[in-house]
């Protein structure tokens, strides 16, 4: 439904999946299954509604999703999954954030959501996922440092985004996402590094 576009009917069904999450993770809270299938039926419902221009309400979604995420990861560090989730919900808060004006506000979530997928990344950097997944998280940082004008902040984040990107794209010349991912950061630095 989401990708046909019916996007009130994939929130009717988004909401009644997460009634059925959150009834299961009351009955057992150790439950981290249950509990980490609630935090995705959050952040599914924060899609749908951020989709319908519906800020307020997928920032309350979002929430709940780190929330959840938040405690998982603090139960067990060593779960990368979890850390990652917890990542993606601050970059998500931040999302939101950022599209209400509140560039202060988005920073502080990004640089939150960096500070995790850089331990994982220093942890593996042969994990590509988690080096890309820094590499994103450097450009939301860098978009949020050029809208409020700091451009050697921008420029300095761009250009560690592009290295990893340069080495990602290095690794696999086939790997049409890799490409891309250097086009579009060379593309930030040229136009901040441009007169």
């Amino acid at each position: 439904q989401q990708a046909q576009g019916d996007l009130p009917s994939a929130l009717r069904a988004f909401q009644a999946a997460m009634a059925i999450a959150d009834r299961l993770a009351d009955r057992d809270p150790a439950n981290t299954e249950w509990q980490r299938d609630l935090s995705v039926s959050h952040n599914y419902i924060g899609n749908i509604q951020q989709a319908q221009g519906n800020l307020p309400a997928a920032l309350l979604a979002y929430q709940a999703y780190m929330a959840i995420a938040a405690r998982l990861a603090a139960s067990d560090p060593a779960n990368t999954l979890w850390q990652r989730d917890l990542t993606i919900s601050h970059n998500k808060i931040g999302a939101i954030q950022q599209a209400q004006g509140d560039l202060q506000a988005a920073l502080r979530a990004y640089q939150a959501g960096m500070a995790i997928i850089t331990r994982l990344a220093d942890r593996d950097p042969a994990n590509t996922h988690w080096q890309r997944d820094l590499s994103f998280s450097l450009t939301l940082i860098g978009d949020i440092h050029r809208a409020q004008g700091n451009t050697a902040e921008a420029l300095a984040a761009y250009r560690q985004s592009l290295a990893i990107d340069e080495r990602l794209a290095a690794l696999d010349p086939t790997n049409v996402m890799w490409q891309q991912d250097v086009a579009i950061s060379r593309a930030n630095v040229a136009g901040l590094e441009s007169p």
